[in-house]
């Protein structure tokens, strides 16, 4: 199987380890090993998106994860992929409903200060109706996730994006 790598080009002769490494040689760091490492994850084959919430992100090892490589030569493409990904939970906020799943018991905690905090697990279910609330939300949403779009470049985002939701709209509805 062919893993995407890191190539990069010894500068200077080093040794790393007890491994001479010549200059000029030709070094290729495959990244999907880094990722799959059971030294560096625990059960790296499992998925767990709690390995990269505030807690747990603080005990990782500097350079492990690199889906987009690092330093100055990091993918140039990773705004984009993240812009594309807010842009996906923008979409499945307009297109779905989240509701509570029937078979999770909804699990509420009461603090001293008399607050209720609800746990509850969502389901999501595919709302087909049409609403202007979802333009609104949609539209609220891009500014809140997009803040370092300047006002003239989020309007022309929005004017497309309309643009783009109206054709699709008429073209299934119309």
């Amino acid at each position: 199987m062919f893993y995407f790598s890191i190539v990069r080009q010894c500068k200077n002769d080093c040794t790393i380890k007890g491994v001479q490494i010549p200059a000029g040689a030709v070094i290729h760091i495959p990244i999907q090993c880094l990722h799959d490492d059971p030294k560096l994850w625990l059960n790296p084959e499992t998925f767990d998106p709690e390995r990269f919430n505030k807690e747990n992100k603080s005990k990782h090892i500097p350079y492990s994860y690199l889906p987009f490589g690092a330093g100055p030569r990091i993918c140039s493409g990773i705004r984009l992929a993240q812009l594309e990904f807010k842009m996906a939970v923008v979409e499945m906020i307009r297109h779905f409903r989240f509701v509570p799943c029937e078979k999770t018991e909804a699990l509420v905690y009461l603090s001293i200060y008399l607050s209720i905090y609800l746990s509850i697990y969502l389901s999501i279910y595919l709302s087909t109706q049409f609403s202007y609330l979802s333009i609104y939300l949609s539209i609220y949403l891009s500014i809140y996730l997009f803040p370092f779009i300047s006002t003239q470049s989020l309007h022309i985002y929005l004017s497309i994006y309309l643009s783009i939701y109206l054709s699709i709209y008429l073209s299934i509805y119309y």
